[in-house]
């Protein structure tokens, strides 16, 4: 049985209150890949399916015992945020200390709550201007049950967040 999307939406989490249309869009697709009680795969999401998201797209894969996150994919927006391509990287081994809260909260969030994590960054490059991201987390299971993906969408804000 498939859920009735636009129900689901209003039925993230109190804390996912998505402002970005583009990732409000997303967060509808995800929902309308999740049966009750089961997470989508990531396998679900084809390059076609996800051709209006491309280049604003994360793929990370989750390890567990213990719980760790390697970057399968980063899209190109992405990379040119961060200026770097993290494709193929642990993130706790690869980004600097003081910036690991900002990633692995939402992402260790996400695999808690198994649902839809969003939030908003700062995120800081030395000698460039702040960049302020929305970012939506959604997570995936081949199984159904066990995370072993976050999905995650990213957009640049026009404004700092208030």
């Amino acid at each position: 049985m498939r859920r009735d999307v636009a129900q689901d939406v209003q039925r993230l989490p109190e804390d996912v209150h998505v402002t970005t249309p583009k990732l409000l869009a997303l967060a509808k697709f995800w929902c309308e890949l999740s049966e009750y009680g089961r997470l989508p795969a990531r396998s679900e999401f084809t390059p076609q399916n996800l051709r209006a998201w491309l280049g604003h797209i994360a793929l990370v894969n989750v390890s567990e015992a213990p719980r760790r996150f390697r970057v399968r994919l980063m899209g190109e927006k992405l990379v040119s945020y961060a200026e770097r391509d993290f494709t193929g990287l642990w993130l706790d081994e690869c980004l600097p200390v003081e910036a690991q809260d900002g990633v692995l909260r939402p992402l260790r969030a996400c695999c808690d709550a198994r649902e839809p994590v969003y939030d908003n960054l700062a995120y800081i490059i030395p000698g460039l201007n702040r960049c302020y991201l929305h970012r939506l987390y959604l997570p995936c299971a081949e199984d159904g049950e066990n995370i072993d993906t976050v999905m995650v969408g990213a957009y640049e804000m026009d404004a700092p967040p208030h």
